[in-house]
C-alpha cells in the first residue's frame, strides 16, 4: 500500500456528502480542500466555529483589562456612579491643575462609569472589563474610589472619593521604579 501525503489544511476534514447523493457534485460543491459540504457537513463546520469561538471567549472572559500596561505604566483609575457625577468633573480639574506632574510621571488615566462604561488610557472598557475590574478592586457601583496601580500590577493607593494629586504623586515618587527614573535626571522638570 502506497502512503501519500495530502497538503496542510486549516479546515478540518469533513465527510463527502451532497444534499442529493444522486446528483455528481461538481466544483461549485466542493470547497477549495477538496470536500463537499452538505447538510450534515455544514452542521460539522457550524460545530466547529462555535467551539472555536467559545474557547476564544472563555480565554479573554479572566484577562485582566490592565494586562498590556503591567511593567510599562501605572495606572490611575477613577470609579464614578454615573457620567453626571460632580466628582469626575473635579478629577478632571485636578488633572488639567497639574499637567506636568501628570505628564511626568506618566500614569494611564482610567474612569469607570456606572456598571458598563469607561476606558483606560482612551481604549473603550466593554462592559464584562467594567464588572471585571469593579470586582478586582472591591468597588462597589454607588461609590466614588480613586485606585492606583503599580506597574507592577499591585494596588499601591486607594482612597475613597476623588484622591489628591499631591497624595497621589508623593506615593508614586516613593516607589522604587520611581525612584530610578528620577535618579538619571539633573532636575525636577516641573519646578
Amino acid at each position: 500500500m502506497r502512503e501519500t501525503t495530502r497538503p496542510f489544511s486549516p479546515m478540518p476534514a469533513l465527510p463527502r456528502r451532497r444534499l442529493d447523493p444522486a446528483q455528481p457534485a461538481d466544483d461549485a460543491d466542493r470547497t477549495g480542500y477538496g470536500h463537499t459540504l452538505g447538510e450534515t457537513g455544514m452542521h460539522d463546520l457550524a460545530a466547529v466555529l462555535l467551539a472555536a469561538s467559545a474557547v476564544a471567549a472563555g480565554a479573554s472572559a479572566g484577562q485582566d483589562p490592565l494586562e498590556d500596561h503591567r511593567w510599562r505604566h501605572r495606572v490611575l483609575l477613577l470609579y464614578v456612579p454615573g457620567p453626571d457625577t460632580p466628582a469626575l468633573e473635579s478629577f478632571h480639574e485636578q488633572l488639567r491643575a497639574r499637567d506636568c506632574g501628570v505628564h511626568d510621571r506618566d500614569p494611564v488615566i482610567g474612569e469607570i462609569v456606572g456598571r458598563s462604561g469607561g476606558s483606560v488610557g482612551g481604549r473603550p472598557l466593554a462592559g464584562d472589563e467594567v464588572r471585571r475590574l469593579r470586582e478586582q478592586h472591591g468597588v462597589e457601583t454607588e461609590h466614588v474610589v480613586t485606585v492606583l496601580v503599580g506597574k507592577d500590577g499591585g494596588v499601591k493607593a486607594r482612597a475613597d472619593g476623588v484622591a489628591d494629586l499631591g497624595a497621589i504623586f508623593e506615593r508614586i515618587d516613593s516607589m522604587p521604579m520611581r525612584r530610578r527614573e528620577m535618579a538619571g535626571r539633573e532636575s525636577d522638570p516641573c519646578r
